[in-house]
């Protein structure tokens, strides 16, 4: 058990409060991340806050959502990080399943100045918001409104407000809030969509229990992907994604900063 769990919910807050420092900007930043965002109400106007990892730059942040959940975890967490080994060329390729808000789509984007990203994401509310996020690095930045999924369709997911960091595709399961549909994906027609490459220097793979169907289903795709990091949900194993990525050449173990993650490198590229 980590010790930040035994700790009382008023130090662990002043422990929040001073991470934040480490990737917000200014005071003023601080005080619309610790006030207004918490405060705020559903639909209201975003808040506006400077990001010290992005150089400073402004990003857009939705009261009452978990955007403010996911810009902590994001710059202080960096789960969505590639591991160290992983030395990307001069013009990286990138690949961002289930891209949120677009805070770690604009995190590739600044830390690899000439890498190009493609972000894939399910709710369109995430995309306007995402592509809000990364419009200053709109000439190599790109969000695709879609589902990830093993075939192409259309695929239901529910809607919650205050679950926005956590929307999976249905399936039938029954949960709190609103089906809505929307286009599904597989991996060919998103690789198509981005004019067929090559190579993709580093694929993410958050996709709230959809990685499933996508890695043990045809994943050919794979032996184009030097590096791929994969969070697991909805009682899919380590061991079993582990084994999925073997079959197509991927060297996978698990995440050691993240024991949901599992990280895969494909020798044959690396």
């Amino acid at each position: 058990m980590r010790i930040a769990r035994l700790l009382p919910s008023s130090i662990k807050a002043q422990l929040r409060k001073v991470a934040a420092r480490t990737f917000l900007s200014d005071r003023g930043s601080m005080r619309a991340y610790h006030g207004e965002l918490q405060r705020g109400s559903y639909g209201s106007a975003p808040v506006r806050v400077n990001i010290r990892q992005l150089n400073n730059a402004e990003v857009k942040l939705r009261p009452a959502t978990t955007d403010a959940r996911t810009t902590f975890a994001t710059f202080w967490h960096q789960f969505h990080l590639p591991p160290r080994e992983l030395t990307m060329p001069k013009r990286p390729i990138i690949l961002d399943l289930g891209a949120n808000n677009g805070l770690t789509v604009a995190h590739f984007a600044s830390l690899y100045p000439t890498a190009h990203i493609v972000g894939v994401e399910l709710d369109k509310r995430n995309v306007s918001i995402a592509r809000s996020n990364v419009a200053m690095w709109s000439d190599r930045c790109k969000i695709i409104h879609a589902g990830v999924w093993c075939e192409d369709g259309e695929v239901a997911y529910i809607y919650s407000e205050g679950s926005e960091d956590g929307l999976a595709i249905s399936e039938g399961h029954l949960q709190e809030g609103h089906m809505e549909t929307v286009r599904a994906c597989s991996m060919a027609t998103i690789l198509k969509e981005m004019s067929d490459p090559d190579i993709i220097d580093y694929v993410k793979m958050d996709i709230e229990g959809a990685e499933r169907e996508v890695l043990s289903k045809d994943a050919s795709w794979l032996s184009r992907v030097r590096c791929i990091k994969v969070e697991l949900h909805g009682g899919y194993m380590i061991d079993q994604c582990i084994a999925d990525l073997s079959e197509y050449g991927i060297t996978a173990r698990r995440d050691v900063k993240h024991n949901l993650c599992v990280i895969g490198l494909n020798r044959n590229l690396i």
